[in-house]
């Protein structure tokens, strides 16, 4: 996870959750734990949370596994999710130093990709890559203080094997205040960019960084911003 910088760190005191660090830290600040024990602890929890909602609910489910694919780059990864027609949505700062990438799905496929938008301020970029890939659906409302939220992406070392790892928190009174999503679960490195998933299968937001502070707080994008950057797929 490195430090977020630029428009969304300076206005929002988040950090992000990108390509370029090598240690992941959680809890509170000056208690760093290394990467794998932490990562084995959410991955845990989070995948309990999942198999809950396998049996609660529709959502998350392997549609939305299938929807998503991982973002490589010269520095780095993150997770991009597919909106249809080719339209796919990451976190801007997971590819702010390319014009083009490989997008590699579930399957072990890939598929050429290009950034044709981004929307800096908000760390949100819009890319085309043409493929047979499910679409997921963006949702219309903030999702609510307490809901119960899924976000689904390619963190730590899942990505040299393909592995989705699930990140389950509930919405924190705060969302909202800053034009974020908060959300209690703590988020690692290669999450950037992972859809947000709520009870009805929609996307709420995207992920794009951990609070400075508070570690065990992730934000996320709404749903709101991501739509008006898919209007000009």
């Amino acid at each position: 996870m490195r430090g977020l910088l630029g428009h969304l760190g300076s206005a929002r005191g988040g950090k992000r959750i990108g390509p370029r660090d090598s240690r992941m830290q959680v809890g509170f600040p000056g208690f760093a734990i290394d990467g794998p024990r932490a990562f084995l602890r959410a991955f845990l929890s989070g995948l309990f949370g999942l198999l809950i909602v396998f049996v609660a609910t529709a959502a998350p489910s392997l549609a939305h596994i299938k929807s998503l694919a991982l973002v490589v780059t010269f520095d780095g990864s993150g997770t991009a999710f597919h909106l249809g027609r080719g339209c796919w949505i990451t976190a801007n700062h997971v590819v702010e130093r390319v014009r083009a990438t490989r997008l590699f799905l579930h399957t072990g496929q890939s598929i050429a990709a290009v950034v044709v938008e981004r929307n800096a301020p908000r760390d949100v970029a819009l890319l085309r890559g043409d493929g047979p890939v499910p679409a997921l659906r963006l949702s219309h409302e903030m999702p609510k203080a307490g809901e119960v939220l899924w976000a689904l992406g390619f963190p730590g070392d899942a990505r040299q094997y393909g592995q989705v790892i699930p990140v389950e928190g509930r919405v924190h009174p705060n969302t909202g205040t800053d034009g974020l999503v908060w959300i209690s679960g703590t988020a690692f490195h290669g999450h950037s960019g992972s859809p947000v998933i709520g009870r009805d299968g929609t996307v709420v937001g995207m992920l794009v960084a951990v609070h400075r502070f508070w570690l065990d707080i992730s934000l996320a994008v709404p749903s709101t911003v991501i739509r008006e950057l898919v209007r000009r797929c």
